[in-house]
């Protein structure tokens, strides 16, 4: 590994003197010897580094180390960045890709008939299930872009459109139940329309 700083000239800190700090008064205070880091893969590094001066300090929590790194969610306008304030915030997220749904909804004029408090709650369940599947369809250590237009897209590999997939299921589902008897005893073979390649 390269040198490490770990203290400025002028004896201020810097991220590693403080997470080293940090590390132990967690073990000091609450004898936490087993930690697990949730922080995105540009800093696998970091914590390598981290684990290491811990293991050189020999404290005795340092083989209960553990750094769980996942992908960077980026938004179509580009990488979000603390420092020049373009992160944005879950909640806001969440409202734009509901704010998403709800657009779409009104365009496509299924729900109109609906109350309005039945509309915003479909339409709050299609974001979220925009939001999630797009976000769990990624492998967690992979970077992606987010884009909340796309995620409520009726077509493709999309939450919105498994939704719909299930509610059509559904429906043929309580459309059986009302045949007394089924019977496709004679039905013997597939129509070449009915195979599928």
């Amino acid at each position: 590994m390269d040198e490490k700083l770990l203290l400025r000239s002028d004896g201020t800190s810097v991220y590693m003197t403080q997470d080293i700090g940090t590390a132990m008064m967690r073990y000091r205070d609450y004898k936490i010897d087993r930690m697990i880091y949730v922080v995105a893969d540009e800093q696998n590094h970091h914590f390598k580094v981290l684990f290491e001066i811990l293991n050189i300090l020999d404290e005795p929590y340092s083989d209960g180390l553990y750094h769980l790194s996942y992908g960077m969610v980026d938004l179509p306008s580009g990488k979000m960045k603390s420092r020049e304030g373009t992160v944005v915030d879950a909640d806001d997220l969440m409202d734009e890709v509901i704010g998403e749904a709800t657009k779409l909804g009104s365009e496509k004029g299924d729900i109109a008939s609906l109350s309005t408090v039945e509309q915003h709650e479909i339409c709050r369940m299609v974001g979220m299930a925009a939001l999630k599947f797009f976000i769990l369809k990624v492998n967690p250590q992979r970077r992606m872009t987010f884009d909340p237009v796309a995620s409520v897209d009726m077509q493709g590999q999309t939450g919105p459109y498994i939704q719909n997939a299930y509610v059509r299921i559904r429906s043929i589902d309580r459309r059986v139940e009302d045949f007394d008897q089924l019977d496709f005893g004679d039905y013997a073979e597939l129509q070449e329309s009915e195979k599928f390649f």
